[in-house]
């Protein structure tokens, strides 16, 4: 019977939305990394984590992109305020809490 499958094809539309969002995720990545804002690992990481998101948070997960680069480049600012310096610093921890942040938001709705 048909509806023996439902499940099977409902978990297979998630892995596939939850892969082209990895996809876009990555593609922003890979541009940014090109015009040397970010480094390509950034890309990889963001991606593997957009994936994860995306199981639960579906097309949502590619606003785990501007909302890291928000907390990142409001991190720096800070840091820049505080008299800190100016150069590059890890975007990893930033990626890492919007991915948190994203996926939660996708678990809750």
């Amino acid at each position: 019977a048909s509806w023996r499958n439902a499940g099977t094809v409902a978990g297979l539309w998630i892995a596939i939305g939850a892969v082209i969002a990895a996809a876009v995720v990555f593609a922003a990545y890979v541009a940014m990394g090109m015009a040397g804002w970010f480094g390509f690992g950034d890309a990889k990481f963001a991606a593997a984590l957009a994936l994860f998101a995306g199981i639960f948070a579906g097309w949502f997960a590619i606003y785990a992109v501007p909302l890291a680069v928000l907390l990142s480049g409001a991190e720096r600012a800070i840091r820049i305020a505080r008299g800190g310096d100016r150069r590059a610093h890890a975007h990893g921890p930033a990626i890492a809490i919007a991915a948190i942040a994203v996926t939660a938001i996708g678990i809750v709705t």
